[in-house]
């Protein structure tokens, strides 16, 4: 991005998802069991929300966490962590959204978003295996 005194407008919406199958043992380093959730511009990103839901019964509590890295994954490092409720599928209910937060316990949202580098990867783990996945969503614009 040229440097310049003007503010930098989001340009694009840019949506990723991930569903994360596969638990990861040790939620807070290594990069085993993450999956690629969002890719910054070439200018750079702003996430504006992240959020993650069971898309089948949870039998147990999940940590959901999410990891920076300019390496495409082979060095990861931890952004946010969050604890995904468990949930029972039924036709009368619905699972309870986790929306996660920044490592200073502020949830990532337009008004506290995620600001991502030119090249910087997010990626998504779990601390429970699901075979249906947890869906993970992260919402945000390009500059």
């Amino acid at each position: 991005m040229a440097v310049t005194n003007t503010a930098a407008f989001g340009q694009a919406p840019n949506i990723g998802q991930a569903i994360l199958t596969a638990a990861k043992s040790a939620p807070l380093s290594g990069g085993t069991n993450a999956v690629l959730l969002f890719t910054s511009g070439v200018n750079g990103s702003l996430i504006n929300g992240i959020v993650a839901i069971p898309r089948n019964t949870l039998s147990n509590p999940a940590h959901i966490a999410l990891y920076c890295s300019t390496d495409s994954g082979t060095t990861v490092n931890l952004a946010a962590i969050g604890l995904l409720a468990a949930w029972t599928f039924a036709a009368t209910t619905s699972p309870t959204p986790l929306s996660l937060v920044n490592l200073n316990g502020t949830v990532i949202s337009a008004a506290n978003p995620l600001y991502m580098p030119a090249g910087m990867k997010l990626y998504a783990s779990s601390s429970q295996a699901l075979s249906d996945g947890i869906l993970v969503t992260a919402n945000g614009v390009d500059l």
